[in-house]
């Protein structure tokens, strides 16, 4: 990724200051710039929102010093989003329910904004309020990811889901996982050790010292979400391949069920065929 922006959308509701939050603690990390984006389809709500997103943003930079620029606009956010996202290599949202695919944002469903962004798009779920409690930031911890969880198939484009959980969240405890479908060609136990034989040259092949293999049988939904509340993980990466226009249209059904049943914050990655 060439650019160092994060762009967080949602804002001013408890969800979208939530997922200023866990953006800002990011990009304080990672020493990224930060884009506070809000768009009211009522131009007669953009005096209110522009004071409301300046005072969040004045907030985050003086709590973590870190560039927090506000941007308020009418219109459709569809369009706003499209504009910004080939100019950050983060989009951040926030969730205000278990199941964000139901929510919207300015009107919009998050299932579609979710469908359409071509950018790395990180959905937020857990609180980060413990990071932002009166104190000195150290006293508290920093607010980082401890625990993350890759969800990786057994073909080369697994490289990329690996290195953006690296990325995001350096010097976490990082695990790769792979499901064994129930239909596997071969017998349960058989088609287990296969998988764990490629897993285990795949993470060798991407120099992923330090990270650890599991690989699960069953449904891969489920069993992504089993793992994810079994290891304790609180961000979940997972890709959302791209076939064309039908792209515009669907999201995978792992993806879909992992975005509606995480208890962690999900990092959706869109991925074309052969890239």
């Amino acid at each position: 990724m060439t650019h160092s922006e994060i762009l967080v959308t949602g804002t001013p509701t408890t969800a979208g200051n939530n997922a200023a939050r866990r953006a800002a603690l990011l990009a304080r990390q990672h020493g990224w710039a930060l884009r506070v984006l809000h768009v009211e389809r009522d131009a007669r709500l953009l005096p209110g929102a522009q004071a409301g997103v300046e005072q969040l943003c004045g907030q985050l930079r003086g709590r973590l010093g870190i560039q927090a620029t506000a941007e308020v606009a009418a219109g459709d956010l569809l369009k706003h989003l499209v504009q910004h996202t080939r100019e950050s290599n983060l989009v951040v949202m926030g969730s205000s329910r278990d199941n964000p695919l139901t929510g919207k944002i300015a009107g919009v469903p998050m299932d579609r904004l979710i469908r359409l962004c071509r950018t790395p798009t990180l959905i937020v779920k857990r609180t980060v309020d413990a990071a932002f409690a009166q104190g000195p930031v150290e006293a508290r911890g920093d607010g980082r990811y401890a625990k993350v969880l890759a969800c990786v198939d057994l073909e080369p484009l697994a490289h990329a889901t690996i290195t953006a959980a690296r990325g995001i969240a350096p010097g976490a405890q990082l695990e790769a996982f792979h499901a064994v479908t129930a239909n596997a060609p071969s017998g349960s136990s058989n088609a287990l050790g296969q998988a764990r034989s490629a897993l285990g040259h795949l993470l060798a092949e991407a120099g992923a010292d330090g990270t650890a293999a599991s690989v699960g049988f069953g449904e891969p939904a489920d069993a992504v979400l089993g793992r994810q509340r079994a290891l304790g993980a609180d961000l979940v990466v997972i890709g959302k391949r791209q076939r064309g226009l039908l792209a515009d249209f669907f999201l995978g059904h792992v993806t879909r069920h992992v975005l509606a049943g995480s208890a962690a914050d999900v990092l959706v990655l869109p991925r074309r065929d052969g890239a």
